[in-house]
């Protein structure tokens, strides 16, 4: 595209031996005019930032724009990085063990049904809010806009309940691994163990040997706890918005234009 050859051309003017240009694709608009995110790489790292429009930069206007792309990449990156291979976990590693207790019928299994049932429902919301944000990128791409306030708060509020159901999945397993440990032997007397795919046996199993991973985890996660789901969800939110202007103030030192 012309306007990303315009750009990355202003961008060369300020990068430094050995350094690569990373422009992020989608602008923010100020005053009527487009101002792009361009990172400065040295061995991948970002070592220096720019603010680049194709027309002559108002400085005040640029570096309010930079607010909202910093915010915006961040957190669009961080769903990225983190998110994906979580929302790619297979349903069918919660649905098939389900499946075979369903047909099994037996009280002594409920406490694991219920503990599968309820890592199924966190997994469906997880990989529903993921798949919503991919969403906003792919209509930004396909429509040419610039990124909006909308699309903005679309990014933390995904990102924070992202954390926050991943926080629900930890939790949940560092605290109930005694009940998915009497559950696998449960399924083995009861001979339904072998009716699991290789794969479900030894998700399963591997949870169980990761207990001490997973409390470890459970407490080094920095979410902000509250009995009410959504009110969690908002505080982590807003936990996620200081971190970002906190995120914004370090990174402003380091651009290099306007």
């Amino acid at each position: 595209m012309l306007t990303n050859w315009l750009v990355k051309r202003k961008a060369r003017r300020h990068k430094q031996t050995f350094e690569k240009i990373h422009l992020y694709p989608y602008p923010v608009r100020v005053a009527e005019t487009d101002y792009y995110y361009i990172e400065y790489l040295r061995s991948k790292q970002p070592v220096g930032y720019a603010v680049i429009s194709r027309h002559e930069e108002n400085t005040l206007d640029a570096a309010a724009a930079h607010k909202q792309l910093h915010s915006f990449y961040h957190l669009a990156g961080f769903i990225k990085e983190e998110a994906r291979m979580r929302a790619g976990i297979q349903l069918d590693l919660f649905r098939k063990p389900l499946g075979v207790m369903e047909e099994a019928d037996r009280n002594d299994l409920q406490p694991g049904y219920r503990l599968i049932n309820h890592l199924l429902k966190i997994q469906l919301k997880y990989k529903q809010v993921y798949d919503q944000f991919q969403n906003v990128l792919a209509e930004l791409e396909d429509s040419g806009r610039p990124i909006e306030a909308e699309d903005i708060e679309a990014a933390i509020q995904s990102a924070a309940e992202l954390e926050v159901l991943q926080f629900d999945m930890i939790d949940s397993l560092s605290r109930q691994t005694d009940t998915l440990r009497d559950w696998i032997a449960l399924m083995n007397r009861h001979n339904l163990w072998d009716k699991l795919k290789r794969a479900n046996q030894v998700f399963y199993q591997q949870l169980v040997q990761n207990e001490s991973v997973m409390r470890d985890e459970a407490k080094k996660m920095q979410v902000v706890k509250h009995e009410r789901r959504e009110k969690m969800i908002q505080q982590n939110a807003d936990k996620l918005r200081s971190r970002m202007k906190r995120s914004f103030q370090e990174e402003e030192k380091e651009r290099r234009y306007p």
